[in-house]
């Protein structure tokens, strides 16, 4: 069978970006009663970034005379808010990586990648990695070496966030704003228009990122008290679309679900989280929802309600704000949020020094 480089996902396998499945790509949210109240799901790009390529189904590889459809969605060819370079470190989700980026990230770590597939030399990168782990836990450095990681991760996000930032700066400087004359009619000056351009538009990436990085530190947090666990899929017994499901850390029979916040007030995102919890749990997984920020808007907090009687329903676990920050804790024995507090006093520091 001769295989080609998905022109989906361009050989990454992951981290594809698809029109939003909640507004579909509107950038509006559909179940506000507000006719341009922004959606909760894409913050208004209107796009959604899915962890697993629909086409090759993370194998960054195809069948050359592969017939899939993927006509519903759309992806993005340049992705340049997503890691693309080797270097900045193993604590990075190497699925991210396209594969000839991970062949070169694999070469220097002294892994054999001739005739390996991403999916093996994925979990090769990973073994290499728990290797240094247990190193660490020998010699007694283990939460020296995450807080390690953890700060270097965050150095990262916050690089990457900056450049965003910078760029959508330059870009708006050009933008059309004709539109301010009907913020002006509802009492908007042009100068505080355009602060609330500003801030909408940067505040998107800022959500996004913080996001990203919460739940990355905190699968950092399982994979160094777990030798096993990591980010998986499970086959969608429910239904063809999608057609896997992704765990974000599965530690032993738990499947967790790792949530930095979920501000959606769709009525379908419950439809979907259902189906995805009964598929887990007919695998023989304990589905558990692990939620960091609960929203503070009444529709988005009953959708939480909801939810959490969903879990609830299959014998699944739920955990948000201070709950979710215990589980952690209980389960991997690292407290990241004050490992997390330890780094933002870092930056306030350096912020001050800097003024």
């Amino acid at each position: 069978m001769n295989e080609k480089i998905c022109s989906f996902c361009h050989g990454r396998g992951s981290d594809v970006y698809i029109e939003c499945t909640n507004c579909n790509g509107s950038g509006y949210d559909p179940t506000e009663d507000k006719p341009f109240a922004q959606c909760h799901t894409c913050y208004g790009e209107g796009i959604e970034e899915s962890e697993l390529c629909p086409n090759c189904e993370g194998e960054g590889i195809v069948d050359e005379y592969s017939d899939i459809d993927i006509s519903e969605v759309e992806p993005i060819d340049e992705q340049d808010d997503i890691k693309s370079t080797v270097k900045i470190g193993w604590y990075m989700k190497v699925e991210k990586l396209k594969k000839s980026e991970l062949d070169e990230y694999c070469k220097e770590l002294g892994i054999n990648t001739k005739g390996v597939r991403k999916a093996d030399l994925v979990a090769a990168v990973y073994q290499h990695q728990r290797a240094e782990i247990d190193k660490a836990i020998e010699s007694g450095n283990c939460l020296e070496l995450l807080k390690q990681k953890i700060g270097e991760l965050s150095d990262e996000y916050a690089g990457n966030l900056k450049a965003k930032i910078i760029n959508r700066h330059e870009e708006m400087q050009s933008d059309d704003n004709s539109h301010y004359l009907i913020y002006r009619v509802l009492g908007i000056s042009n100068d505080e228009g355009a602060l609330i351009d500003e801030y909408q538009n940067t505040g998107r990436f800022l959500y996004k990122y913080a996001g990203s990085f919460l739940e990355e530190a905190a699968s950092l947090c399982l994979f160094f008290s777990n030798s096993s666990g990591g980010k998986t899929t499970v086959k969608n017994t429910q239904g063809q679309k999608p057609k896997t499901f992704e765990i974000d850390f599965l530690n032993g029979n738990d499947a967790v679900e790792l949530k930095w916040r979920d501000a959606t007030t769709d009525g379908d995102h419950i439809t979907k989280e259902h189906t995805r919890v009964r598929v887990i749990k007919e695998h023989g997984y304990t589905p558990i929802r692990v939620m960091f920020y609960y929203p503070q808007r009444e529709q988005a907090i009953k959708i939480q309600d909801t939810l959490k009687t969903l879990y609830s329903g299959v014998d699944g676990e739920y955990y948000a704000g201070d709950d979710a920050w215990n589980y952690l804790l209980q389960i991997s024995g690292y407290d990241l949020k004050s490992i997390l507090i330890e780094i933002a006093e870092r930056r306030d520091s350096e912020s001050l020094e800097n003024e």
